[in-house]
């Protein structure tokens, strides 16, 4: 469990820092707790989420992960796997570029042939999607939600060379359209185990 402590003299200076950067909506320890809380919240529905379609995950120790939330491996029906790290964002808006630039530079510090995986529950703006197309790094950029699971999926180049097979695509489900993923043309399972 994570557990913020804080002076009252921080506490009045981070809120003053607050206000003028975001307004007049009075944060406490309580809301950065609640904060926390639904970030973690978020990290674990991602997992879930990637756990159906044959990736592993597990989180990393809070103080020492570098922004660097889950360590795992995607396995795929052909017994080929991958090291895969994940980031995961749980904001009310897009996902910014600079939250890009940030993963990119904690990537570069991996083994090489790691994936990195951003997640975000809000989407991305314009600037981070081409941002992440541009990237040096493998990675793999995706919208997950709790009502939908992943509702949106793209892959970097240096990623493409790492995992050719792994596609994007879609079924039509109850009047749906939904987002599924395949590896060499098999649909990765969404089961519920």
């Amino acid at each position: 469990m994570l557990v913020f402590l804080a002076s009252a003299e921080s506490i009045r200076i981070m809120e003053r820092v607050r206000r003028v950067l975001h307004g007049a909506r009075r944060c406490t320890t309580a809301t950065m707790q609640s904060a926390s809380a639904k970030g973690m919240a978020y990290e674990a529905l991602v997992a879930t989420v990637l756990r159906r379609h044959g990736c592993e995950l597990l989180p990393t120790a809070v103080s020492m992960d570098g922004g660097i939330d889950h360590l795992g491996a995607w396995a795929f029906p052909d017994s080929s796997s991958v090291r895969v790290a994940t980031q995961c964002k749980h904001e009310g808006k897009p996902t910014g570029v600079t939250y890009l630039r940030e993963f990119e530079g904690v990537l570069g510090k991996l083994p090489l042939g790691t994936i990195g995986v951003f997640a975000s529950a809000s989407g991305y703006s314009l600037y981070a999607k081409r941002f992440f197309l541009q990237m040096s790094h493998p990675a793999i950029r995706l919208t997950v939600t709790e009502g939908d699971g992943v509702t949106e999926f793209d892959i970097n180049p240096p990623a493409r060379r790492l995992v050719p097979k792994l596609i994007p695509g879609t079924m039509f489900v109850d009047n749906a359209h939904i987002l599924v993923l395949t590896y060499d043309g098999e649909v990765l399972e969404a089961d519920d185990n």
